[in-house]
């Protein structure tokens, strides 16, 4: 009865310490990519303060309106883009961009665009 006991408290012990491992390697791993992701942010704020003061907005705003359809193409291709709620925000954004200029959406694009509900 002894070893049995000393067996499940030696697996017990393994399991939580596994289990403390994990999570401080998963919040190690999520910190990270959030600092990714705000460094990326910092260096495309850069890049549009660069080329606005540069006054080459006109080739800025055509270069990122040519990469709206492979964007939305992307999230629905791909289910892990799908997978968090700022994937549907993304797509009204480029579905409100295309609604408040007057400009056609893209035919490659229109069929994902118009199952998106519109910004209110």
């Amino acid at each position: 009865m002894g070893a049995k006991l000393k067996t499940g408290l030696i697996f017990g012990v393994g399991l939580l310490i596994g289990a403390a491992v994990t999570f401080f390697c998963l919040g190690r791993m999520n910190q990270e990519q959030h600092a990714r992701s705000y460094a990326t942010g910092v260096i495309e704020q850069a890049f549009l303060a660069t080329e606005l003061r540069a006054k080459r907005q006109d080739e800025l705003a055509k270069r990122i309106e040519s990469n709206l359809p492979s964007a939305v193409l992307a999230i629905h291709q791909h289910s892990y883009l799908q997978s968090v709620p700022e994937s549907q925000s993304a797509l009204r954004s480029v579905k409100h961009f295309y609604e408040v200029n007057g400009i056609p959406v893209p035919t490659e694009i229109v069929g994902i665009l118009n199952d998106v509900p519109s910004s209110q």
